[in-house]
């Protein structure tokens, strides 16, 4: 791929967020589009408000991490993110009242225009192992108030990372993963998605089939966002 190929693609709302994040880190806008690849061209078409929703650098890492092929970028329905992630008990009220004043704080930044900022990871995630061939079982998140606070402005769509890490380094008492577990739009065919299973989640409530991750999940990939593309080659070829 040609130097500058990449930024040469790119609509007028994706070029500007480069030129914009290129001149606060002092490199290229070219190299930086490169590190990001189809990924970056593909957000855009699919999900341009995503480049004022999410802290720019966090948006960047994310992003190149999907282009290397170690995790997957995804659109979502909000509901179903919720749907995954371990539950919150709800039936006790001082819980409820802090996730819902989370979630209003959200909301009104969301309304407000500012970008999602978060200490653990600024942009959603969902950790998963793959105990069978064709089962995908939820360990581990982050992001699930973020996504309630999606619900309550009505907006159809949200950013999820999609990462195969696993328990590997989450250090939930949840079966290991091998290292290298290969990332879920590239298995070749859809995987049946199961809700965390962790110390987080009601009892109960985990490791019940939410549905399919062909979908549920919208995989950004070198030929636009599909629901999942088959194995094989590597997509910055």
């Amino acid at each position: 791929m040609g130097k500058g190929r990449i930024l040469a693609e790119l609509g007028d709302t994706a070029f500007r967020w480069v030129a914009s994040l290129a001149s606060k880190l002092d490199k290229p806008a070219d190299e930086l589009a490169e590190r990001m690849g189809s990924k970056l061209v593909n957000l855009e078409k699919e999900f341009p408000d995503a480049f004022n929703l999410y802290e720019p650098t966090a948006l960047l890492e994310s992003l190149e991490q999907a282009n290397r092929g170690e995790a997957d970028l995804a659109i979502i329905d909000p509901e179903t993110f919720r749907k995954i992630a371990a539950q919150i008990d709800t039936d006790n009220p001082e819980i409820a009242k802090q996730m819902q004043q989370t979630v209003d704080q959200y909301a009104a930044e969301i309304e407000s225009g500012i970008p999602l900022n978060n200490t653990v990871d600024n942009i959603p995630f969902l950790r998963y192992t793959v105990p069978q061939d064709n089962i995908a079982q939820f360990v581990e998140h982050d992001g699930r108030h973020r996504n309630r606070a999606f619900e309550k402005v009505g907006a159809l769509k949200s950013l999820v990372k999609l990462d195969p890490s696993g328990a590997f380094d989450s250090g939930f008492a949840v079966p290991p993963l091998n290292k290298g577990q290969q990332v879920m739009s590239k298995t070749g065919k859809p995987l049946d998605v199961y809700t965390e299973t962790s110390p987080m989640q009601l009892e109960g409530e985990g490791g019940k089939k939410v549905g399919s991750s062909k979908d549920l999940f919208k995989f950004l990939s070198m030929f636009g966002a599909l629901p999942f593309i088959s194995g094989g080659e590597d997509e910055q070829n």
